[in-house]
């Protein structure tokens, strides 16, 4: 599997809402599960590597990280949030 890296930044506007910038300077707002994900593409995990780290840091099942991660990954290449 290929390694994941992020694109973009982290911010956070005036009212204190946390926002994911893509390097066109799109802005989305990001849950606590999006940006842990995010922040874990750091360019030497798979996404099975994050699969891992998920299932061994919350309650939930393989199956089930595989699937919430799969989903979150997938979601940030369409906005050019990982590569």
């Amino acid at each position: 599997m290929t390694a994941i890296a992020k694109k973009g930044r982290l911010v956070e506007d005036q009212a204190g809402t946390v926002l994911l910038v893509n390097e066109n300077e799109h802005a989305f707002r990001a849950d606590e599960s999006v940006i842990a994900i995010w922040q874990m593409c750091d360019g030497t995990r798979t996404e099975e590597d994050i699969c891992t780290i998920v299932t061994e840091q919350t309650d939930m099942t393989t199956e089930d990280a595989e699937k919430v991660v799969s989903e979150i990954i997938g979601k940030l290449r369409k906005v050019e949030l990982v590569v």
